[in-house]
C-alpha cells in the first residue's frame, strides 16, 4: 500500500510539471513580432546600433544635396553642309571657354550660360559671323586670334560688360566698330594684323585706358581723331613715324614696357581643356 501511495504522488508531480510547460509554451507564443524586436534590439551593442544610424543618414545627406550647378548645358556648333554639327557639353556655371583651331561657323545655346566671362577663340579663321555672342550678356574679355574674314562687328554693342577686346591676326585692311554701349571697355587690341589705315571707332567710352594696334601696316592718323585724352594709343611697328602733330597719349613703345596688367594680354598658353574639332 505505501509503495502506491509513493507511485501516485510521483504521477501527480510529472502531471505538474507538464502544465507548467504548456503554459509557459503558450505565453510565449502570443508575444508581438515588436516585442521580439525590442528584446532584440535591447541586445545589440549600443555603440554598434549608433555608428550604423549616422552611417546612413550621410548617405541621405549627401544625396539631398547635390548642386544644381552640376548641371550641363548643351552647345551646338553648326558647320558646313558636309560636315556634321557637334554638340558638346559644358558645366552650367562655366567662367571660361576656349575654342581651338574649330571648324565651325557658328554656335547655338550660349544664351544658356549666364556666368561666362571669357571667351577665346584662337585659329577659328573659318568663323565669320561671331553674332551669337550677344546672347552672352556676361562676357567681360574676348580675345579673337587669326581671322580670314572681314567680319561684321555690330555685334560688340550687345557685351555691355565688355572690359577688354583683342583682336589679333585680323587679315583685312580696315576695320570698323561702334562702341555706343560698350561704357566699361578698357582695353581694345587689334594688333599684328593688316590694318592700313587707324581704326574707325564710335562712339569710344571714357573709361578706355588702352588702344593697341602695335605691328601693322598704318601710315597715317585721321585728322578728326576721337580717341580719349586718358587713353594711351600703341603704335609701335607700324609705318607711321611720330612727329609734332602726334597727340601726346600716342606712344612708340612696346606694350611690354606700358602695359603690365595680364588681361590685357593675349593667352599665351593653351589651357588642358578646350573645344577643338577638326573635322
Amino acid at each position: 500500500m505505501l509503495r502506491n501511495n509513493v507511485y501516485i504522488r510521483q504521477l501527480i508531480g510529472f502531471f505538474i510539471i507538464f502544465l507548467i510547460l504548456i503554459i509557459i509554451g503558450c505565453e510565449r507564443k502570443t508575444e508581438s513580432p515588436s516585442m521580439i524586436q525590442t528584446e532584440f534590439l535591447n541586445s545589440v551593442n549600443p555603440t554598434v546600433f549608433e555608428r550604423s544610424t549616422k552611417e546612413v543618414n550621410l548617405q541621405i545627406e549627401t544625396v539631398s544635396n547635390i548642386s544644381t550647378d552640376d548641371i550641363k548645358i548643351e552647345l551646338v556648333l553648326r558647320r558646313e553642309p558636309l560636315l556634321n554639327d557637334i554638340t558638346v557639353h559644358v558645366d552650367r556655371d562655366t567662367t571660361e571657354l576656349y575654342f581651338y583651331k574649330t571648324i565651325i561657323f557658328g554656335i547655338d545655346g550660349m544664351e544658356q550660360l549666364d556666368q561666362v566671362e571669357t571667351i577665346v577663340f584662337h585659329n577659328v579663321s573659318h568663323l565669320s559671323d561671331f553674332s551669337f555672342l550677344s546672347e552672352v550678356s556676361s562676357l567681360r574679355n574676348l580675345y579673337i586670334i587669326s581671322l580670314i574674314y572681314e567680319i561684321d562687328w555690330s555685334f560688340i554693342q550687345e557685351l555691355s560688360d565688355l572690359e577688354v577686346l583683342i583682336i589679333e591676326a585680323y587679315r583685312q585692311a580696315t576695320i570698323n566698330i561702334d562702341l555706343i554701349n560698350n561704357r566699361n571697355l578698357e582695353y581694345i587690341g587689334i594688333s599684328h594684323s593688316s590694318l592700313e589705315s587707324f581704326p574707325l571707332l564710335h562712339n569710344e567710352p571714357n573709361s578706355l585706358k588702352y588702344l593697341n594696334l602695335q605691328s601693322n601696316r598704318i601710315t597715317s592718323l585721321p585728322i578728326d581723331l576721337n580717341i580719349p585724352f586718358n587713353a594711351t594709343v600703341l603704335l609701335r611697328l607700324n609705318p607711321y613715324e611720330k612727329d609734332l602733330t602726334t597727340p601726346e597719349n600716342f606712344t612708340m613703345e612696346s606694350v611690354s614696357r606700358v602695359i603690365s596688367e595680364e588681361r590685357f594680354r593675349t593667352p599665351s598658353t593653351i589651357p588642358s581643356h578646350v573645344i577643338s574639332y577638326l573635322y
